[in-house]
This record gives C-alpha cells, structure tokens and sequence, in this order.
C-alpha cells in the first residue's frame, strides 16, 4: 500500500535542498576594476551630482502661457496645410504593362552585356 505523499512537505524538502546547495558554491572575488577594459571607464566615473544638490520642484519648465502660446503656434501651422495636389493621372493597364515590358527589355540587355 502507497502512502500519500504531502505535496507541500515534498516541496519544502525539495526547495531547502536546492537552497542549501547554492549557499555551498563559493564565488571567486573578481574585481572588475582591475581589468584594463574597466579600469579607464572606472577611473572617469567622477562628475556625478550629488541628489542633496537637486533642486525640489524643476526650474526649466515653460508656464502656462508659454505653453498656450506654443501650441497655438502649432495649431496654426497645422491648419496651413492644404489638401495634397494632384500628381499625375493614372495610367490605364496597357501603359503601365508597355512600361514594364520596355524595363524588362532594359534589364535583360543589361544582363546580355554583362562580361560575366
């Protein structure tokens, strides 16, 4: 006869083991900094400013009439546009089919003149 197998028991079991083993691998000490790809960016790091330098509240925002104003400026340079014009009229299926066939011919003298 089986006995019924906890699962949360068996799964506790299972996760404690794993966790177990992974706190038994030792990492190496790598220093990253010592490598000479990493030392020049290391050694430029400096310059950050300091967060306590911050101001609160940004100081290079646009006011409220500014910001009425540009996008008034937009609007209306949205309005300029008028309607697309006009291209050419379109060709019927016998022009365009003349086209293609004149840039095949085109093509295939090119390739007949081609040394290769």
């Amino acid at each position: 006869m089986r006995m019924p197998i906890n699962k949360r028991l068996f799964a506790t079991l299972v996760l404690s083991g794993m966790v177990s083993g992974c706190a038994s691998i030792n990492m190496p000490d790598l220093d990253f900094i010592k490598i000479p790809e990493f030392k020049e960016e290391a050694e430029n790091l400096g310059g950050y400013p300091n967060v306590e330098d911050a101001p609160q509240v940004p100081t290079d925002i646009r006011s409220d009439a500014q910001w009425d104003k540009d996008a008034k400026q937009l609007m209306a340079k949205r309005d300029s546009f008028g309607p697309v014009p006009e291209g050419e009229p379109m060709e019927s299926d016998a022009e365009f089919n003349k086209r293609v066939d004149d840039l095949v011919a085109k093509v295939e003298e090119y390739k007949l003149d081609d040394p290769q």
